[in-house]
């Protein structure tokens, strides 16, 4: 998977913030985790820092998220990209986050941008001591379906139901 860092910052020139979004995979099954603060059902995902690639924001992201294990326990190859989409904000909401250019300069942050991400795991659970989240679930593409109608944000529940799809469809999980 090769996205350049010119591609990334082309992504940030047009006022939406490079994310990704990690799928993790066990047996068939993905894995989706819940924050108490939220009350909302996710995946791993964080933005993408300026000058940093996508492989390293992937692991910067889910060291930061699943705690500093989390590396060992995850396969390195194949990263298979699945999709990309995007969420905008509220005209309201516009320019609430800031967000930057590699060279510094300053843009008014309309949404975030989605490179979502499946990765293969060996662990059929996660310690959450070290973690953000509060709560995981193994899901099978029906179990998270359910899951996914409990996601309150319009945009993130349809992003969550694309990538479950998707999923599916390339056969990673059931």
């Amino acid at each position: 998977m090769k996205i350049s860092q010119t591609e990334i910052n082309a992504i940030r020139k047009t006022s939406f913030r490079p994310q990704i979004a990690v799928c993790l995979i066990h047996d068939k099954k993905v894995f989706m985790f819940f924050d108490e603060k939220y009350k909302l059902w996710q995946f791993p995902q964080g933005g993408i820092d300026n000058g940093e690639s996508i492989i390293s924001s992937i692991k910067r992201e889910l060291e930061e998220e699943l705690g500093n294990n989390i590396s060992k326990n995850l396969s390195t190859e194949p990263i298979l990209l699945l999709f990309e989409d995007k969420i905008s904000f509220p005209e309201r909401l516009w320019g609430s986050r800031e967000l930057k250019l590699d060279d510094g300069m300053k843009m008014m942050m309309k949404g975030k941008y989605f490179f979502y991400i499946a990765l293969e795991t060996n662990l059929n659970s996660f310690d959450l001591e070290d973690s953000e989240f509060d709560g995981q679930k193994l899901l099978d593409s029906k179990e998270a379906d359910i899951v996914i109608d409990q996601i309150y944000q319009f945009n993130k529940q349809r992003i969550s139901r694309k990538a479950i799809a998707v999923l599916k469809e390339q056969g990673l999980i059931s």
